[in-house]
């Protein structure tokens, strides 16, 4: 079916317009090359019937699709539309042409876009028509036919008729002004986006920002200041800096004039970043008008935080900002929260304590303020999921509202409820229904209900439905939701619109990881989309294909990859399409033959994109083998050594595949059928002499020759000469391999126990202690050398650490330290009684010294309080024996 006719009335079809767009919808009317479609009814109250209505030409339908046939019976019955006034539209009409006429004699073909400028500008004052030059013919602007403006533009050469001096003067000093204003606004002067080159809108803005600096240099009227700060935006959003104007755009946000102010907060969150200087002048007057009590002032200042705020001032703004979620307006509140998403993205602990306000503007009365707070609580949920999966029921019921048609019709997008917030709430369902199988199982209904009723035919309910399939494939499997799904999906790989098909093949890449069936129907368009002309259909078609990969596809699959690598020239999809390849490779090789022919061509195509350790796991599974069957492997190797002798033949390899391949013909080169080991010599003598694009691969190439001399028993000419030429080599690990070629050539029976054939992978035994040389060790010390020291042993050690204390110490100021050394050991009192007075005839006893005391002293103080209380001149009683503490 190609076009609609009056037989196709009450038939349910797709429609595709010339551009792209896809309409669904009842045959309403045809009728003089016009379809009129009935594209969706809704009975949100069964009293009255709503419906809408598409009105399209016959010439621009390509595509007609019969998706229901005509009705018969009772549904079959023609409706009509609601009548309308004819005489109406007549003067609607009437008046829209003679407006338009009115326009069209403003507009002068012949004037030059500068003439037609000022023509605009004059009219807006004065009453101007277009006349003609009385002196050359030209194209004049007349004033009330008394003063002509030439094309010259020159305001002291106006023609005026006599008498009319007056207005004359006048009409100089207007022109004279507007003139000024066109040479100083290069948007008036010419259009940046008529400008031929880059050097050209530099040039203009350059003067521009120029004009602006010497204006700011003088006394503004607030209506200059917001005209020259608009200029400063204009400016500054083409990467031109006027920072000159910055501390006038801080400035005008603490005007009481609304106006200014709005436009202050916009020049400031256009021109400043969060961590700009000028912002710490702005942080108090954003804190006042957001406590204010003008709904204007707020919803200015709410739009700017979110551009200027950081986490240095985010402390002074959060409660200001958490008090809004409770303000009458619903703008308000819905900016409010937007502005706690900014905080939260800045720092995520600030919110921590106020979860549950956000979760209370989720039951918002107002869906603009509950669509508002979807995205900050996502981002919650992306980082503890598990603490919002409390809020599943919530999000269900709400999107079970929105697709029932209970939110307003103001948030319909063609014939679809609230889109946006349908979409952010399937995200927010497949976060929080990943791995949870009794959280998805409350899902399914109303996701199963979202596919159904989003099928409009139209895009932004293909976008639903995508967001939906992403959704069921991402929760707990449910058979019943995964085949619809596939039937979406179906429809948008099947389709001719470049964008649904991609959208059916990212869908498609996220179904086959559930279960790779669905994907068995569509290999054919999968291949189809390989070639299509669209880049990006094309990779992600790649990216589908890598999905898709399992053993059975694994030689298809890597061979398409293979082809891509071969013709693209992007460098980073070439290094996306390696690492794919030798994934896959590695996961699925049939054998291991394939596996080593493949990673062959991947280092050909690949060159410096393939990542070293690739190269270290092919040459290890061609040493280590299988390890099952040692004729497999030998067999394994052969292949390998004669697909690298091979390779030889070609003038340009890669680096890593040079290495590669040195290694494998150093090890095993005479495995190489009817190939002796010198040729494979001489053919490498010449790879080392090529243009090579890093030092050590010529470490590599060397190191294989040195193997295959031990195997020859004898160094050839022209490797002797390349080990004499390198033996001087800046490279010292070159150098190193070719002096030890020139020393082991003399001692090839050492030579050959060293580098033994096929021996890679024997474990060497490592003498750490080196004790093959004490003899040698011992006896010179006996010969009077002096014996071996650590390093910190040495003399010379030694003295510089003793130097080193030294200045040290010198530099430092002298400060107390801490003791190291052991205290005595402490002992403990013990109790006695003192000694009785001594007799006269007793001989003389030693003095048993006062006890110690960290109190007062009071030796030789003459004692003057007692037991009886003050003494006075009294002699003081004699002691009374008491038991003291002494040490022992």
């Amino acid at each position: 079916m190609a076009t609609l006719s009056a037989a196709d009335l009450g038939r349910r079809v797709q429609v595709t317009t010339s551009d792209g767009e896809a309409s669904e919808g009842t045959v309403f009317a045809v009728e003089d090359g016009v379809v009129v479609l009935e594209s969706f009814c809704w009975p949100s109250n069964p009293e009255i019937t709503r419906a809408n209505y598409s009105v399209l030409t016959a010439a621009s339908i390509t595509k007609v699709a019969e998706v229901a046939a005509v009705p018969s019976g009772a549904a079959a019955q023609e409706r009509s539309l609601p009548a309308v006034d004819s005489a109406y539209l007549q003067a609607r009409e009437a008046r829209a042409v003679t407006r338009a006429e009115e326009e069209a004699t403003k507009i002068n073909p012949k004037a030059t876009a500068r003439f037609q400028a000022v023509f605009d500008m004059l009219s807006k004052t004065m009453p101007c028509t277009w006349g003609t030059n009385p002196q050359d013919g030209g194209p004049a602007i007349m004033i009330l036919e008394a003063v002509i403006i030439t094309a010259a533009l020159n305001p002291d050469k106006l023609v005026a008729k006599a008498g009319e001096e007056r207005l004359k003067e006048r009409v100089r000093k207007v022109l004279s002004g507007v003139i000024a204003k066109l040479e100083s606004d290069p948007r008036m002067n010419k259009s940046i986006g008529e400008c031929k080159s880059k050097q050209e809108e530099d040039k203009i803005l350059a003067s521009e920002v120029s004009t602006l600096k010497q204006i700011f240099t003088t006394q503004l009227t607030d209506k200059k200041l917001k005209e020259a700060l608009m200029r400063v935006m204009y400016a500054e959003m083409l990467g031109h800096h006027a920072d000159f104007g910055h501390i006038h755009a801080v400035n005008m946000t603490q005007k009481t004039n609304l106006v200014s102010k709005r436009v202050g907060y916009m020049a400031s969150a256009a021109c400043l970043h969060p961590g700009h200087e000028l912002v710490t002048l702005a942080v108090n007057t954003m804190r006042r008008d957001v406590a204010s009590s003008n709904h204007v002032e707020v919803c200015a200042a709410l739009i700017a935080i979110p551009k200027l705020v950081s986490k240095e001032f985010l402390p002074a703004l959060l409660q200001p900002v958490l008090a809004l979620l409770d303000h009458a307006m619903e703008a308000i509140r819905k900016k409010a929260v937007m502005v706690l998403h900014k905080f939260y993205t800045i720092e995520p602990e600030s919110m921590a304590s106020h979860t549950d306000k956000l979760r209370r503007a989720l039951c918002d009365k107002d869906p603009a303020v509950m669509g508002a707070a979807l995205y900050i609580l996502h981002a919650m949920a992306e980082q503890t999921p598990a603490h919002h999966k409390d809020l599943v029921p919530s999000y269900v019921s709400i999107l079970k509202q929105i697709t029932e048609h209970r939110l307003p019709s103001t948030f319909d997008y063609h014939r679809v409820p609230a889109p946006w917030i349908q979409i952010k709430l399937l995200k927010l369902l497949a976060l929080l229904g990943t791995n949870d199988q009794r959280a998805s199982e409350g899902m399914y209904e109303v996701l199963n209900d979202v596919m159904r009723r989003a099928d409009t035919g139209i895009n932004i309910g293909y976008a639903v439905i995508y967001d939906c399939v992403r959704t069921v494939t991402t929760i707990y499997p449910n058979i019943p939701l995964l085949e619809a799904a596939a039937g979406h999906i179906a429809r948008f790989v099947q389709s001719e619109n470049h964008n649904l098909k991609y959208l059916g093949i990212k869908a498609l890449a996220q179904i086959v990881q559930v279960n790779q069936k669905y994907a068995l129907d569509h290999q054919m368009v999968v291949v189809e989309c390989l070639e299509d002309p669209d880049e990006t259909l094309k990779r992600k078609t790649l990216d589908l294909l890598f999905a898709m990969t399992n053993a059975s596809n694994i030689i298809f699959v890597a061979d398409t990859l293979l082809g891509h690598l071969r013709s693209t020239t992007d460098q980073t999809f070439r290094g996306g399409l390696v690492d794919r390849i030798t994934q896959l490779a590695e996961r699925y090789a049939p054998d291991n033959t394939w596996y080593i022919r493949t990673m062959n061509a991947v280092f050909e195509l690949g060159g410096e994109l393939v990542r070293p350790d690739i190269a270290h796991n092919l040459m290890r599974l061609i040493a280590e083998g299988s390890g099952e069957d040692e004729a497999a492997d030998m067999a394994m190797r052969k292949y390998a050594a004669s697909q690298y002798y091979e390779l030889l033949e070609k003038p340009v390899l890669p680096d890593n595949l040079v290495q590669v391949l040195c290694w494998v013909l150093g090890e095993y080169g005479y495995l190489v059928d009817g190939t002796q080991v010198l040729d494979i010599a001489t053919r490498l003598c010449g790879v080392i002499k090529r243009q090579l694009t890093h030092v050590s691969t010529r470490n590599w190439v060397l190191g294989a020759l040195v193997k295959l001399v031990a195997q020859l028993g004898q160094a050839p000419s022209q490797v002797t000469e390349l080990a004499q030429k390198y033996s001087r080599s800046a490279d010292v690990t070159l150098a190193k391999y070719a002096n030890e070629l020139l020393v082991f050539r003399e001692h090839m029976d050492v030579m050959k126990a060293v580098l033994p054939v096929d021996a890679s992978c024997e474990d060497l035994e490592t003498d750490r202690s080196l004790s093959f040389l004490n003899g040698y060790v011992q006896a010179a010390v006996a010969n009077g050398a002096q014996p071996y020291l650590k390093r910190g042993q040495r003399p010379a050690d030694l003295e510089a650490a003793a130097k080193r204390a030294a200045e040290i110490a010198a530099k430092q100021p002298a400060q107390p330290t801490m003791r190291f050394e052991e205290y005595e050991r402490a002992q403990l009192p013990v109790m006695s009684a003192p000694p009785a007075a001594p007799e006269p005839s007793a001989p003389a006893v030693e003095e048993t010294p006062p006890p110690l005391s960290s109190g007062l002293n009071t030796s030789g103080v003459k004692q003057m309080w007692g037991a009886e209380g003050f003494m006075g001149d009294k002699p003081a009683p004699a002691p009374t024996p008491a038991q003291v503490f002494t040490p022992a």
